[in-house]
């Protein structure tokens, strides 16, 4: 037997806190224990903690290929009968923040030639014999923007054809939230719509990006209301983006005030950097970590970062997805600009598509571990590299890439996070405590 490669300790109250990023699992030991266990004194350790040890992945048999094992794993999700299609409504927005990297398309909007173009598609992939759940994605611009009118009817045709072939649909949203009104609510329930929704952080600052003139309260006042309403009415799953920077941090607390009430079963917090700030420590800084445990001590799960157990680095890098917009481009990436240079293929009449073969070939060939910095990286299973749109954009600067480069905490802290944020989570899901302590 030998410790897998894979396991990752930082000091805790109770002795030391180990983390395996291949099973996900989590022990606390003693320091005996930890001391034997890094001596591979095996026989130090009682045979019921080895036996919990080793069922829990900490230590794997000599003859194991971890990294092998691991990659074979790599994009199951093409095989596992799952499709995901991202559909682009519209690329117009009701507001312009300064960070977005797109370029806004005022007046696009769905042609009704199109809304059948893309329930053809959608019903060509769920007849697919290898297809049992079909997933559909909202993406923009403001994909609400004229939900009812152009987007319910697509997604309730798909729903109501999968139904009769017995096959499963679900339904998700990238909103800004300014657009739900009493009238459509019903119709997300009706879905089982869930949701990512992006603030700003507190209301000065959000009403400072998000702006809509005339509007008494500003967007952020609206954005909390709706994000009650949607909780009220039934359970939207709730994504909550805080996009920050470092001044942003120091308010945090008034959006745990303003969100504190909500049913922590229905929403969740992700922390996201803006991408064009910078993380250096300035007068007054607030640690990324302090503002983690405050809303770990609200009862709140969070995500921080893109580690968490998977099997391809992005969906973007998978055979079964595609993103649809509204002029029929077809395209991977959602994480780029929606112009010529992107697309990959196009909605045909029939709800076909006429691939870039070439193109999304030379995407899908890579393997975003096979790399120097992946291939010894003890997070890999939880990340996978960088995704192949980073890689086909700069192939020599993998390593610069790395998540762990701006991650805002030293990794002993990260781990402690993830620890805590697991508890809350099975808490939450009234599961059984998530480790053993010995």
């Amino acid at each position: 037997m030998k410790n897998s490669f894979y396991n990752l300790y930082a000091p805790c109250p109770q002795g030391v806190l180990c983390f395996n990023a291949c099973s996900d699992n989590y022990v606390i030991i003693n320091k005996t224990v930890y001391q034997a266990l890094q001596k591979q004194a095996y026989d130090k350790i009682l045979p019921s903690q080895l036996a919990s040890l080793t069922e829990s992945g900490f230590i794997v048999d000599d003859e194991v290929d971890e990294y092998e094992k691991i990659t074979a794993q790599y994009k199951i999700s093409d095989r596992n009968g799952y499709y995901r299609i991202v559909l682009l409504p519209t690329l117009d927005c009701n507001v312009k923040c300064w960070y977005c990297f797109e370029k806004q398309i005022k007046g696009s909007r769905l042609s009704a030639d199109m809304q059948e173009r893309m329930v053809r598609y959608a019903y060509r992939t769920i007849e697919r014999e290898d297809i049992s759940h079909l997933h559909i994605n909202l993406f923009g611009g403001e994909p609400m923007l004229h939900f009812k009118e152009e987007v319910y009817p697509i997604l309730y045709k798909v729903k109501e054809y999968a139904d009769t072939l017995g096959k499963k649909t679900s339904f998700s949203a990238v909103s800004n939230a300014i657009c739900i009104t009493d009238e459509i609510v019903p119709l997300l329930a009706d879905l089982g719509m869930t949701f990512q929704i992006s603030i700003d952080g507190y209301k000065e600052k959000h009403n400072s990006i998000k702006k809509i003139p005339g509007l008494q309260g500003g967007t952020y006042e609206l954005v909390m209301q709706n994000i009650h309403k949607l909780t009220e009415v039934y359970n939207p799953h709730i994504n909550l983006r805080i996009n920050y920077d470092n001044q942003t941090l120091k308010h945090i607390g008034e959006v745990i005030k303003d969100i504190g009430d909500i049913d922590r079963h229905k929403i969740r917090i992700h922390l996201e950097r803006v991408w064009q700030t910078s993380n250096k420590k300035e007068e007054n800084h607030v640690p990324i970590k302090d503002v983690i445990n405050e809303f770990l001590r609200q009862g709140f799960y969070l995500s921080y970062l893109n580690f968490h157990p998977r099997n391809q680095s992005c969906v973007s890098d998978l055979a079964n997805e595609a993103v649809l917009s509204y002029d029929g481009k077809v395209y991977k990436c959602t994480g780029r600009d929606f112009e010529e240079r992107m697309q990959e293929g196009t909605l045909m009449e029939d709800g076909t598509i006429d691939w870039m073969t070439e193109r999304v070939n030379k995407r899908l060939d890579i393997r975003t571990f096979d790399n120097p910095t992946c291939r010894t990286c003890k997070l890999l299973p939880q990340c996978w590299g960088p995704c192949t749109q980073k890689q086909l954009e700069y192939p020599e600067k993998i390593a610069e890439m790395c998540q762990l480069r701006m991650m805002e905490m030293d990794l002993n802290d990260y781990i402690c996070y993830r620890f805590n944020n697991e508890y809350i989570g099975r808490s939450l899901q009234m599961e059984c405590q998530p480790m053993e302590i010995f």
